[in-house]
């Protein structure tokens, strides 16, 4: 249902909840395919920095393709927790340590910065609703 006032047209329709997590997703994707394999573990600072310069005009495209209020922002706090309990390990696995640095979860994997995980706070709002939820975003 779509609303006039003033000349404007709004939704009262949130977007598909689906759609925002599947684009969200390609953004991050694609971001982490910018910088796999270019920086040391020592340089994870500079990892994550590029990351979020290609990840922030990506989630600022999600946000104006939507029609309705959709607002996308990683979580630090979210990220924290995340790699505390799901940073991959165990039997097999050669893995250094996880960190969360401004939502974005790298690990040391071979000695290289890997992104493993991107928690981010998606809120879809409309005049009549609004929706808010954490997603954690792991690349393949």
């Amino acid at each position: 249902m779509f609303v006039t006032n003033a000349g404007a047209t709004e939704t009262t329709e949130p977007p598909p909840l689906d759609d925002v997590v599947e684009t969200t997703e390609d953004a991050v994707e694609l971001a982490t395919a910018g910088v796999a394999g270019r920086y040391d573990w020592a340089e994870r600072d500079a990892a994550v920095a590029d990351f979020r310069s290609r990840l922030d005009p990506a989630l600022s495209n999600v946000e104006r393709a939507r029609a309705g209020g959709v607002a996308l922002t990683t979580n630090d706090s979210a990220a924290g927790t995340w790699a505390f309990r799901n940073c991959p390990d165990g039997l097999y696995r050669e893995f250094g340590p996880c960190v969360a640095d401004d939502g974005v979860v790298v690990q040391e994997r071979a000695g290289e910065t890997a992104v493993v995980a991107v928690l981010v706070d998606v809120r879809i709002a409309t005049p009549r609703s609004r929706t808010d939820l954490t997603v954690a975003v792991r690349p393949d």
